[in-house]
């Protein structure tokens, strides 16, 4: 079974609209939906990054993600409120956001409140 993410990227000034949507397909999916409090929430997300075909980040206040380990991690991504990361992999304008294989994020919300984080990952299974 094959999975296809859509990637729609857009641009208006109000009245000449520019669009253009991006398939990518690979074999695997992993969909995250968290409630992160104030502090730090671990979730598991194994990712071999050379298998990562798309990824799309959503939060709805700020955050940053570490990976694998909190006080050394191999990557830090600041995710701005509301504010997409959207890779489609085959784009080529910018590498993955990721560097190194991923067991665990670790979601730091300094804010006071919940904030919902939204992964969508597209992976090939068979890198």
């Amino acid at each position: 079974m094959a999975f296809t993410h859509t990637f729609n990227k857009g641009w208006t000034n109000g009245g000449a609209p520019i669009n253009k949507a991006v398939d990518v397909s690979a074999g695997s999916e992993i969909n995250i939906e968290e409630s992160v409090p104030t502090g730090n929430l671990t979730i598991g997300f194994g990712v071999d990054i050379s298998a990562l075909k798309g990824l799309y980040i959503l939060a709805s206040g700020n955050l940053t993600l570490r990976t694998n380990d909190n006080d050394s991690p191999d990557d830090e991504l600041a995710i701005h409120g509301n504010q997409p990361l959207v890779w489609s992999g085959t784009d080529g304008y910018f590498s993955n956001p990721f560097g190194a294989d991923i067991a665990t994020l670790i979601a730091e919300n300094p804010g006071a409140g919940n904030v919902t984080l939204q992964i969508r990952a597209l992976v090939d299974p068979t890198p």
